[in-house]
Order: structure tokens, then C-alpha cells, then sequence
């Protein structure tokens, strides 16, 4: 009984304790009185509201912007104030899909900090840039809040056979390099809900005057099979979604995307992945899909992805944290590696500017107690560089250099072929192996 009444207690404090939030919406909505269209929400604890007037300094949280079926869909700013000093916000000024930060966007956060790049519901996820109030950047992209790849390399000769310096070495390297290819997909053509219908039985007309029935008008939940999809990409991509498949092997490959190349309905385009792991892969194929958000945002795509990290101000502490780890990864520091890992926040998987990983700096290095402990922090073996190398293939190619008395300096000579050898010759074929 005492229990019981002590629950009780507990039950009333915490209700005491509590508050409600005042919310209203000042903008367009549709026929069914959804938020739809141009407007700005505000969400304000009760408590303040009966101190002070509604008003957006007030605010809570406050959004102004493009509004979907009651959601935040398309491009607006994001206003936020959590546990912090009076008159100090979080920020988010890009674009939205269905309540979530989607696409290019900046966010400011109160110590002064910003971050401009790609995001996908509501992470970080592709090239971005993070700038710091004392003037410094880190650069590259992103996975959340970690840098997976930077846009620096160290200034001497590749620890890893660059493959990609020469023609032959191009040759070799570009059949293993995944391809994708430009396809447009309309939406609004097809109805997924009539087809279903008509395929069950249903009378065409019938159908035809019902199918908006399977769909609850207010779901906004788009993993639910009763949420209707469809009506948030048509309005967020204006009808046309511009989206890269892989396919097995073009005709014609572009390496990266030009300024004339974000209109593709001229035709089909082919493009070389940014890299063959799956994750960077994802996250070209996000960037394609969004690149004509980055009109917004001063971003250089090109820049960030491959350019010389002299375009860009000196860097900040993450990046340099990553940077240390790939050197120390090499040199066999393994207390610094340890530290940077479990207390400082850097991926296990952070690479250089050509894709090298920390397992594979380590490699090069002959630390094998280094790579024991990455693969522990989750670093994935199978990741490949941008000459198509994984960790294994690498060790491999330093094996058969050494069975060959081949020092780390001729090594990229004496695995490529002379100019005067046919590319499909034998050579070229048993090298293949090595890097499969």
C-alpha cells in the first residue's frame, strides 16, 4: 500500500511539473485546412506566453517557409532555443522533406559555429563545410557529425601505389570503377493506389473516384504503406526527380558532373562514381539528385570532392584529429590512435583526399596491432581507395613486390604496364586479380 501511494506521489509531482506549448500558423493552407504553401509556425511555452505577447522572439521554436500536409516541405529556416542563454538559437536555413532536413542547408548553431553541406533526414551526409567562429574549416564529407573523407592528403609520395597518375594506370583502374547513369522519373504519370485497384477487380471508375480513400489525409509517416509518398515528391521535386543508377559499363563516362551537365534531358549520361564504396556511392547519388540546391549555398562541389585544400581556411580541430589518425595509423603510434578514437570523436573509416583509409595507412605501415584495433572500432575491410584498392589488395601487392625484390619506390613501375603493351594483355589480367 505504501508502494501504491509513493507511485501515486511520483505520478502527481511529475504532472506539476509539466507545461503545454502554444502553437499557431500564420500562411496559406489547402481545401482541407493543412498547413500548405507559404507560411510561418510558431510553438512557444505556455508560462511565457502569459508574461509576454506572441511574438517570435518568444518563440520557442519558430519556422518560416514552405509548408506540405501539415509539414515543413521544401526550403525554409528552422529556429530553435534548447537549454541555452537567453537570445540564442539553433538554426537550420536549407530545405525540408516532410518535417526532416533534406538536401543542401546551413546550420548555425550558438558558440558561433556553422555547417553548409548535404543532409539527409535531418544527418549530415555528403560534401559539406563546417566553419568555426576563430576563422577555421573543416572540410570534406560527411557521415552525422564525423568526417569520413577529408580534402588533404599528405604532402609526399602516396603510401599507396597511385594507380591513377598515368594513362596505363588509368586504363587498369577504370574498368573496376562503378558507373551510374542519369534517369528521369516523372511523378504524377503513374498512380501506384489506381493501378493496385484496377489490378484487384475494381471497376475503372469506381476506382478512379475512390483511390484517395487508401490514404489517411493527414499520414505523414513515410515508411507507412498508407502514407501517400507520391504527393511529398511531386511537390518537392516539382514533378521530375533527376536520380543516377549503376549499370554495367557505358559508352561514354564523364568523370565528374560539369555546370552544363545538371540538365540530362538531352539524353542519357554516364559518370564514374566518386568512389566504389557503397556509403559514398549513396551519397553521390543524394548530391546528384539535390545539386540544383547548391545555387543557394556558396559550396564548390569540385573543391571540396578533389580540389586543393589551399581553397579553404586553415583547418579546425576535427580535421586535424582526422588527419593525425591517419599518420599516427602509418607511424604505429597506437596510444594516439586509441585516443582519438574512443575519446575525441574521429571514424575509424575516415579517409584521405584519394580515398585512403585509416586501415590502409596502417597497412602501409606494417602495424598490425593498429589494424586489429580499428576493425574492433568498426573500420570496414572491404573499403576501397579511389584506385579501386582495398586493404587486402594492397597487402597483396606489397607481398608480391617484396617476393620480387621491388623496393616501395619502383613499385608503381614495375606492377603497370609500358606504354607499348595492348591494355588487355596478360599482364594487365593478372594484375586485375590482385585488386579483385
Amino acid at each position: 500500500m505504501e508502494n501504491q501511494k509513493k507511485l501515486c506521489e511520483d505520478n502527481v509531482a511529475k504532472t506539476e511539473k509539466s507545461w503545454n506549448y502554444v502553437e499557431y500558423y500564420i500562411g496559406d493552407k489547402d481545401d482541407d485546412g493543412r498547413r500548405n504553401g507559404k507560411g510561418e509556425n510558431h510553438w512557444s511555452d505556455e508560462r511565457i506566453e502569459i508574461k509576454y505577447p506572441l511574438t517570435q522572439l518568444q518563440s520557442l521554436e519558430w519556422y518560416h517557409g514552405r509548408h506540405h500536409r501539415d509539414t515543413m516541405h521544401g526550403f525554409g529556416e528552422y529556429r530553435w532555443r534548447y537549454l541555452g542563454p537567453e537570445g540564442t538559437h539553433f538554426t537550420y536555413e536549407g530545405y525540408f522533406y516532410c518535417n526532416r532536413m533534406h538536401g543542401y542547408g546551413t546550420m548555425s548553431y550558438p558558440d558561433g559555429k556553422t555547417f553548409t553541406g548535404l543532409f539527409h533526414s535531418n544527418i549530415r551526409w555528403g560534401p559539406g563545410i563546417e566553419s568555426q567562429a576563430c576563422l577555421k574549416q573543416d572540410v570534406g564529407v560527411w557521415r552525422g557529425t564525423q568526417l569520413i573523407r577529408l580534402t588533404w592528403r599528405p604532402k609526399t609520395p602516396s603510401i599507396t601505389p597511385d594507380f591513377c597518375t598515368t594513362p596505363a594506370g588509368r586504363a587498369c583502374v577504370d574498368p573496376h570503377r562503378i558507373v551510374l547513369s542519369t534517369r528521369n522519373k516523372t511523378i504524377g504519370k503513374t498512380n501506384s493506389a489506381l493501378d493496385m485497384l484496377k489490378q484487384y477487380g475494381s471497376n475503372p471508375l469506381s476506382a478512379t473516384e475512390k483511390w484517395m480513400k487508401l490514404y489517411p489525409k493527414n499520414c505523414t509517416d513515410l515508411s507507412s504503406l498508407l502514407c501517400n509518398t507520391e504527393v511529398f515528391e511531386r511537390d518537392y521535386y516539382k514533378g521530375k526527380i533527376i536520380l543516377l543508377e549503376e549499370i554495367n559499363m557505358p559508352k561514354i563516362v564523364k568523370e565528374t558532373p560539369s555546370e552544363d551537365d545538371t540538365e540530362v534531358d538531352s539524353g542519357l549520361k554516364y559518370y564514374y562514381a566518386w568512389n566504389n564504396n557503397k556509403t559514398l556511392v549513396h551519397m553521390m547519388k543524394h548530391s546528384f539528385t539535390h545539386d540544383e540546391q547548391r545555387n543557394h549555398f556558396e559550396i564548390n562541389l569540385a573543391n571540396v570532392l578533389s580540389g586543393s585544400r589551399g581553397h579553404f581556411k586553415q583547418p579546425g580541430k576535427h580535421e586535424l584529429d582526422c588527419r593525425t589518425l591517419l599518420m599516427a595509423s602509418y607511424l604505429g603510434h597506437i596510444q594516439n590512435v586509441l585516443q582519438l578514437i574512443n575519446e575525441q570523436g574521429v571514424h575509424p573509416d575516415v579517409a584521405d583526399s584519394q580515398g585512403n583509409t585509416a586501415v590502409m595507412y596502417a597497412t602501409c605501415g606494417d602495424r598490425q596491432d593498429i589494424i586489429h584495433f580499428l576493425v574492433e572500432a568498426g573500420a570496414n575491410v572491404d573499403d576501397y581507395n579511389d584506385a579501386c584498392c582495398t586493404p587486402l589488395g594492397i597487402a597483396m601487392l606489397r607481398l608480391a613486390c617484396v617476393y620480387n625484390n621491388i623496393s616501395p619506390g619502383d613499385m608503381l613501375q614495375a606492377l603497370l604496364p609500358s606504354s607499348t603493351v595492348p591494355i588487355q594483355s596478360k599482364q594487365i589480367l593478372i594484375l586485375k586479380k590482385y585488386w579483385k
